[in-house]
C-alpha cells in the first residue's frame, strides 16, 4: 500500500469483503453491486468536480495497481485459478471504468461520451480543433457527439465503400 499510499484498511477490508463475496458465489448482479459500493465508498468524498475527476483517476490507478499484483502473484504461483481470475479482472476492469465514467458524467453535467473522448485524449479546447470547430464557436455537449458521430458515420460509410470495391475487385480477378 505504500506505493500507491492507499489506505490498509480500506485495502485490508475489501480483501476481505472480495473473499466473503467469493465464497458466497454470487450472482453477476451481486457482483456489480460489490463493485458499486466499492467506487462509491472510494470516491464519495469528492466535493466538487474537480474532485471528483481527480479521486476517480486516483481509483482507477490504483484499482489498476491492485488487480495487477493479484494477477502477478497468480501467475508467479501458477495457480490454477488463474484463468477465472483474469477474466474477472478483465470484468470487474470494465465495469468499474463503466462506473466511474457514469459518475464523472452525472457530476460534471456531460455525457458519457463526452466524459471517455474529452479525458481519455481531449481537452474541450483540443476536442473543438480536432473537429475542425472555429474558436469563436461554441458547442453543447451534445453538438459535440452528434458532431463526432457524423465524422465516424462518415469515415465509416467511406471505408465500406472502398472495401466493398476492393471485394469487387478480387471476386471479379478469380472469375
Amino acid at each position: 500500500s505504500w506505493i500507491c499510499q492507499c489506505d490498509v484498511s480500506l485495502i485490508s477490508k475489501l480483501e476481505q469483503e472480495f473473499k466473503n463475496t467469493l465464497v458466497k458465489r454470487p450472482s453477476l448482479e451481486n457482483w456489480g453491486k460489490w463493485l458499486e459500493n466499492v467506487v462509491t465508498n472510494c470516491i464519495q468524498n469528492a466535493s466538487s468536480a474537480e474532485d471528483l475527476i481527480e479521486y476517480s483517476r486516483q481509483f482507477l490507478l490504483k484499482w489498476s495497481f491492485y488487480s495487477s499484483m493479484i494477477i502477478r502473484d497468480l501467475t508467479l504461483r501458477s495457480s490454477s485459478s488463474f484463468g477465472s481470475f483474469h477474466l474477472i479482472r478483465l470484468l470487474f476492469d470494465e465495469y468499474t471504468f463503466y462506473l466511474i465514467e457514469q459518475k464523472i458524467a452525472i457530476g460534471t453535467n456531460r455525457l458519457p461520451i463526452d466524459v471517455t473522448s474529452e479525458f481519455a485524449c481531449f481537452s474541450p479546447k483540443e476536442f473543438n480543433s480536432a473537429m475542425n470547430v472555429p474558436a469563436t464557436q461554441t458547442f453543447s455537449s451534445l453538438s459535440n457527439q452528434q458532431h463526432f458521430h457524423e465524422l465516424v458515420i462518415n469515415e465509416e460509410s467511406q471505408l465500406n465503400s472502398s472495401d466493398n470495391s476492393v471485394h469487387a475487385k478480387d471476386i471479379s480477378s478469380n472469375i
